[in-house]
């Protein structure tokens, strides 16, 4: 078993003199409205309630969201989550989430106690799978509703994508694969089904792979796969990956060229930016006193040092490296808005931002002696 190391890459703490009398933090973030940025990608983990006329809303949200890459805003990558997950095109995942919200009436802080609701416990999920810097990055997106208490069935919609970030172009299962490897009546389709079948763990003949090609989608070691399987009136999804040596042979020459091609590093490009944590209340990025972890920054290395948890597949591969997080340290000194802005891989990226979501309270900030919301900057590097 490989050791596991986390190390965490502490900025200077010496502090520098604003010009408006307040002090800069170690980990201060710069505000803009108008910039180039590198890379940003934004958690949101979210529960809601809502009701409009006698239907409840139970949604959960859990969105791993691709806002910039590779100084790449992504603009046909915006349209496409943003239409498969709220139902509304827009270039914006927080206008269109809003969009998405009002449709479904009053927000509610509890369940009404009252006969007669119908409700619907709706999912929707965008994953990161994959991110190779200035080639492409790699989703899994589900959006799945459920009535309860009502004749109407379930909807449920599992796709995966990749998006060519130096061609600016979204890229399907069909895309990627020979047109011979798509149809089961063709020798090529038939080995890939098979191949498919035989990562499922199970040799029961009546298993058999519904929607055929089904979901693919591109990761460094070769490609994820998901399955939609069924038996009678059982079915469910099952994600497996097929290695480089096995996809080589069922992907097509557009493909290939596209995975060997030599690309150049994307240049800045401002756009019109709006912060990933807009609300109605301001935050900062220097007070008079800065937001701290509750102790020294050895009480912070701690933490992080017990509570890693390394992801299987980076562990796998030897993938490590450093992830940067933003996040908003609240008036109370708790956590919210996390987003990465130096991505690694998709499992570190996810397990730097549950450690940092799962801190305890920071000591927040102080401006006229008052708490006030800050923006931090924290980079966790793991090791091994």
């Amino acid at each position: 078993m490989k050791n596991l190391i986390i190390l965490l890459f502490i900025l200077a703490v010496t502090q520098a003199q604003a010009q408006d009398g307040y002090t800069s933090s170690p980990y201060a973030v710069e505000q803009q409205t108008n910039l180039s940025e590198r890379n940003r990608v934004i958690y949101h983990q979210q529960q809601y309630l809502y009701r409009q006329g006698q239907s409840l809303y139970f949604i959960r949200m859990d969105l791993e969201w691709p806002r910039f890459l590779s100084y790449s805003p992504m603009t046909v990558l915006q349209r496409y989550l943003t239409r498969e997950i709220f139902g509304v095109e827009s270039e914006s995942m927080e206008t269109a989430r809003e969009q998405y919200l009002a449709t479904k009436g009053e927000r509610l802080d509890r369940v009404p106690d009252e006969e007669g609701l119908h409700s619907y416990y709706i999912f929707l999920s965008v994953n990161e799978m994959e991110y190779i810097p200035n080639r492409y990055v790699s989703l899994r997106v589900i959006s799945r509703t459920e009535p309860k208490d009502t004749a109407e069935q379930v909807v449920e919609s599992h796709k995966l994508i990749t998006y060519d970030i130096a061609g600016d172009q979204l890229l399907t299962t069909r895309d990627l694969l020979q047109k011979s490897a798509q149809h089961t009546d063709r020798e090529l389709g038939i080995e890939l089904a098979e191949l498919l079948l035989m990562r499922t763990d199970t040799d029961d003949p009546q298993w058999v792979i519904d929607c055929f090609p089904g979901e693919m989608c591109l990761m460094r070691a070769g490609a994820y796969y998901d399955l939609n399987l069924y038996q009678g009136n059982d079915d469910y999804h099952a994600l497996t990956i097929i290695l480089n040596d096995e996809l080589q042979h069922f992907i097509n020459k557009k493909t290939k060229q596209m995975l060997k091609a030599e690309v150049a590093d994307r240049q800045p490009v401002p756009v019109a930016y709006r912060p990933w944590y807009a609300d109605t209340a301001q935050v900062y990025s220097v007070a008079e006193q800065m937001p701290s972890f509750r102790g020294s920054n050895e009480e912070l290395y701690k933490y992080l040092s017990d509570n890693c948890q390394y992801p299987p597949i980076e562990e796998a591969l030897g993938i490590d490296g450093r992830v940067v997080v933003q996040f908003v340290v609240e008036k109370d000194g708790n956590i919210s808005s996390p987003t990465v802005v130096a991505p690694v891989s998709p499992g570190l990226d996810r397990e730097a931002v549950r450690l940092v979501m799962a801190m305890p309270r920071w000591q927040p900030a102080l401006r006229d002696g008052l708490p006030v919301r800050t923006i931090v900057s924290l980079p966790i590097g793991f090791a091994k």
